[in-house]
């Protein structure tokens, strides 16, 4: 399986974020336990309280639902 977490915006969820965050392509075996040890990791340092927005930009997983947010805004309704 392959993953590459790239940083976006919530207007434009699906869109690499210019200058964002690039995790690049992380490949893990298909049907490997997501709690095995080993697994690669990426590392984002979270640099104040503003909403940041992610999503898997592999194999169009982002269409499907795979968007993140750190310190999103509890205030705006972000629609699921």
């Amino acid at each position: 399986m392959l993953t590459s977490t790239k940083e976006s915006t919530f207007t434009d969820p699906c869109i690499p974020k210019a200058g964002g965050y690039n995790s690049g392509v992380i490949t893990v075996a298909d049907g490997t336990p997501v709690d095995v040890k080993g697994l690669p990791t990426t590392e984002y340092i979270v640099k104040d309280t503003n909403p940041a927005w992610f999503f898997d930009q592999a194999g169009g997983l982002c269409t499907k639902g795979a968007v993140f947010s750190i310190n999103p805004e509890l205030t705006h309704g972000y629609p699921i």
